[in-house]
């Protein structure tokens, strides 16, 4: 005799990868996707009766890489334009130099009349 069990069924079933995030459940030749949630190393999720099921693991979203892209890229360029802006000569510096060296020229002038 084999009882008859009507309701859900709740499944706990360890995820030694630890990646799953979702089941899939196969019932009548077609796969549908349920939620699981993680408890530990096991997802747990609901069946309204039983089925054949396997753990699926979605793909990340893109949009984590390309914000750690674009990060990193924003911090290069900021680096890059300290670097630019240490190496460049100042400007005062150079108009310095520049009123010495008209000084220079006055005086040997000067000294060859």
């Amino acid at each position: 005799i084999t009882p008859e069990y009507k309701g859900k069924i709740k499944v706990h079933i360890r995820d030694k990868d630890g990646k799953g995030n979702c089941i899939g459940v196969v019932r009548n030749g077609r796969t549908r996707i349920l939620e699981a949630e993680r408890d530990g190393s096991y997802l747990v999720f609901e069946l309204d009766e039983p089925s054949e099921f396997t753990v699926l693991h979605k793909r990340g979203s893109g949009w984590k890489i390309a914000g750690i892209i674009m990060l990193a890229l924003g911090i290069l360029i900021i680096i890059c334009i300290l670097v630019k802006k240490k190496l460049e000569p100042d400007e005062s510096s150079d108009d310095l130099k520049d009123k010495n060296d008209e000084k220079s020229k006055k005086e040997k002038v000067k000294e060859a009349e």
